[in-house]
């Protein structure tokens, strides 16, 4: 973005000095009173020109502000004040003669895009029209014409200057907010990468099937048969059901060792967002697998209800519970069940009682 100003500030210089070049091979310069200052002027900035926008191009930015600026104004200046000594008075309006004034037009452009306050744009630009006043006025005091038109020239200053600062700063803006919707995604990429990672842990702990009991083995096998299908559809970018009640029996379904009964108080089908839907199924799936890792062997129950606005579904075990100011909140509980659900509106809360088993209530908008 900042190389794209540089681009903008060194071509407009560019555009104006070529302007100016064109006034001199036309015979401008022959009505000069003082050709060699003219000519001499014109040259000391066309190389000053060239030096800043090589600097600019090298740098790829116009900010931070540096020396080199204060140079480009102070010569501009010089150039612009100068010119009684190179222009006769009545020559000063016309542009192709008083090549200053469109060189000096683009050091307001320069300035608008490089001062970070709204008050130094003013001042910088408010001196160089000043100047262009001074020059240009003085002399045709008599000339009312002339006056206004002088004046409506000076003006320019300002209103180039405060143009370029304020569409720099929207181009800023517009690529700050790019870039911090750029870090998010790779940030919502990361989670979603670690979550489902923290899914395939308790799977990647199972015991070799050889060695399991003959009873668990059926039940394990439909087990990882499921989170297999489940893991394809966040492959080949299929989010998975959105009714209710099909994604409460899918996530059920992956945890079969569990011995889990549903409880559906929903009425008509529901159907809800695919962001809620994969959040909410994954903070189900969180709650589960703590069943399966920290009370294998509890009865399960989960149920589901909603209202107008809310959809809220609970997993409750009998299971041994945990106390919670001894239990330090791993990735499942801070993130899945924080994060992840605060990002599409909702939030779970977890209840537990040592000997009296886990409540876990999820609760998504509708």
């Amino acid at each position: 973005m900042e190389f794209s100003l540089v681009t903008i500030g060194v071509g407009i210089r560019a555009f104006d000095l070529i302007q100016s070049l064109i006034s001199v091979l036309t015979g401008s310069i022959g009505e000069s009173t003082s050709p060699l200052l003219d000519g001499g002027l014109l040259t000391l900035v066309s190389l000053e020109s060239l030096g800043l926008g090589l600097w600019l191009i090298k740098r790829r930015s116009v900010l931070p502000f540096a020396w080199p600026y204060v140079v480009d104004f102070l010569l501009s200046f010089a150039a612009l004040a100068s010119a009684a000594l190179y222009i006769a008075p009545q020559q000063r309006l016309m542009v192709w003669t008083m090549w200053a004034f469109p060189v000096t037009l683009s050091t307001a452009v320069i300035v608008g895009g490089v001062c970070r306050r709204g008050r130094n744009v003013l001042i910088s630009s408010g001196v160089l029209a000043a100047t262009y006043l001074a020059v240009t006025a003085l002399p045709l005091t008599e000339n009312r014409s002339d006056l206004a038109t002088a004046l409506a020239n000076s003006v320019a200053y300002p209103g180039f200057a405060t143009v370029a600062f304020f569409f720099t700063r929207f181009v800023r803006r517009l690529a700050k907010s790019a870039d911090d919707a750029r870090l998010r995604i790779a940030e919502l990429e990361s989670e979603r990468s670690r979550a489902i990672v923290h899914d395939l842990l308790p799977y990647l702990k199972l015991d070799d099937p050889a060695t399991m009991d003959e009873r668990a083995r059926p039940d394990i096998a439909g087990q990882r048969r499921a989170k297999y299908e489940q893991m394809r559809s966040y492959v080949d970018g299929n989010l998975g059901p959105t009714n209710i009640e099909a994604l409460v029996r899918r996530v059920v379904g992956i945890h079969q060792v569990l011995s889990a009964r549903i409880a559906m108080d929903i009425g008509e089908p529901v159907e809800l967002p695919e962001d809620v839907a994969e959040r909410l199924e994954r903070a189900l799936d969180t709650a589960l697998a703590n069943v399966e890792q920290h009370a294998m062997g509890a009865h399960v129950v989960v149920s589901a209800a909603t209202d107008p606005h809310r959809l809220t579904v609970r997993v409750l075990d009998d299971g041994p519970g945990f106390s919670a100011p001894l239990h330090r909140p791993g990735f499942g509980m801070t993130e899945i069940l924080g994060r992840h659900l605060a990002a599409v509106g909702g939030r779970a809360s977890v209840h537990s009682i040592p000997g009296r088993g886990t409540a876990v209530e999820i609760v998504v908008p509708r």
